[in-house]
């Protein structure tokens, strides 16, 4: 599986969001160039070009992904203002302890503790890494599933709004070629059904891939939160392990140096 993940995405947000709000009022754009703000430019790139070869009318879905954008960006905030709180938290405990041990050394009149130190700041650093690694690891975790499953509905909604033969959608958009988490594959499993309903009827009721769409969005906002609860949880789980690890056995040292 490829982790194509961006560690800044909150970068390029906002002139992202102009050129979509510049888009959507101007419907005779010919060409665009858009900056990278997560999976939505890949799905505006694909619906624009659902529009240019097969005539696929996108308005309301450029709408809807201009709302969701807001929101994205809103909840990216957030998450990454805990991930930068929880860095600074563990940069001044690392600083912290450096000063104690200072202090320590001068008040006691010992040798300062090369080897303690060190320890304790590998612990630290440690700490920090494992904790950066988890964030990227949770957040693909938390969302990568629903990116790909909202730009192939979009997508199959905009070839299908243009009368594409739903065989012919399914097979541009390759919805078999998905790699879904085994919590979000119903979603999957719910979009074949309606499409073998399709295939069934001849009629295709767009109400249906609406709904999905908007289900969608709402559990976006429920990862979004529970990612953030998450990170908090692991912000003191480490913290617990190797910062206050650290500090301990910086005490049980000077503890060993005293009756030395």
């Amino acid at each position: 599986m490829s982790f194509n993940l961006d560690l800044r995405p909150l970068k390029h947000s906002n002139s992202f969001f102009n050129q979509i709000m510049r888009i959507s009022l101007n419907a005779s754009v010919k060409s665009i160039e858009l900056p990278s703000y997560k999976y939505f430019k890949d799905l505006v790139l694909k619906l624009f070009e659902a529009q240019k070869v097969y005539g696929a009318p996108i308005d309301q879905a450029l709408n809807e992904v201009k709302k969701s954008l807001s929101k994205d960006i809103y909840f990216e905030k957030k998450i990454q203002a805990s991930l930068i709180g929880g860095l600074y938290q563990m940069g001044i405990i690392s600083f912290t302890g450096f000063l104690f041990i200072l202090m320590s050394c001068q008040q006691l009149q010992l040798r300062f503790p090369m080897n303690t130190f060190l320890v304790a700041l590998g612990l630290n650093i440690i700490g920090i890494l494992i904790y950066y690694t988890l964030y990227i690891y949770l957040k693909h975790k938390s969302f990568y599933s629903l990116e790909q499953i909202v730009k192939s509905c979009y997508v199959l909604r905009a070839y299908l709004r243009c009368q594409m033969p739903v065989v012919t959608a399914i097979n541009k958009v390759a919805l078999d070629a998905l790699v879904v988490s085994s919590k979000e594959s119903y979603l999957l499993e719910r979009i074949e059904a309606m499409l073998q309903k399709i295939k069934k009827e001849g009629f295709l009721n767009f109400k249906d891939f609406d709904m999905q769409i908007d289900e969608i969005w709402l559990l976006f906002e429920f990862k979004f939160e529970s990612f953030q609860k998450q990170l908090g949880a692991l912000k003191l789980l480490i913290m617990t392990m190797f910062f206050l690890t650290a500090y301990l056995y910086v005490i049980y040292s000077f503890i060993g140096m005293i009756k030395i």
